[in-house]
């Protein structure tokens, strides 16, 4: 048998299982592990299905089949124009060994602490396996058509005055 028939096999067998009772659960969770742990090697897996942010990474139970408790982490440091360059410039020591060695150990320590520390991160718990996954928050850039558009709208409430709420003279 083929590591792929394998693979789609257990699949198969994790996906007919229902999430009912704890002991259905702990099946359903061995089954999708050595699913993981034979495509690991040689197989794709879709990230939407086997990411961290749709199951447990250790135990892999799905977040919305079983119970989980969630923490929101907020972040500790402002993200200045500073921190980003260190942060880049760890992530450029990555992909080679030249780059790797222009970076003191001291620099290489402040940037992983500054990562880890910059962002806002969900705590998630499984309470299949008590395990806990940290997952970033990156927040979205603002776009220039975004500021425009609001600075405008700013300027067209300021520049006309609210009618409504002056009171009719003749009337009275």
């Amino acid at each position: 048998m083929s590591a792929e028939t394998k693979v789609k096999y257990l699949w198969d067998c994790a996906k007919v299982l229902e999430s009912e009772n704890h002991t259905k659960k702990l099946l359903k969770s061995y089954f999708m592990t050595n699913c993981r742990k034979l495509a690991k090697a040689n197989i794709y897996l879709p990230k939407d299905k086997f990411s961290q942010n749709t199951m447990c990474p250790r135990c892999s139970s799905k977040w919305s089949e079983t119970n989980y408790k969630m923490f929101l982490k907020p972040q500790q440091i402002a993200y200045s124009t500073k921190a980003k360059k260190q942060i880049e410039k760890l992530n450029e020591a990555k992909t080679s060994i030249e780059k790797r060695r222009a970076l003191t150990r001291k620099q290489r320590k402040r940037a992983k602490w500054l990562q880890k520390r910059v962002l806002s991160s969900v705590v998630i718990e499984c309470e299949l396996c008590q395990h806990k996954t940290s997952i970033k928050l990156e927040k979205p850039g603002k776009t220039e058509n975004d500021s425009e558009n609001k600075d405008n709208i700013e300027l067209e409430e300021i520049a006309k005055p609210n009618y409504s709420s002056w009171v009719n003279p003749s009337k009275t």
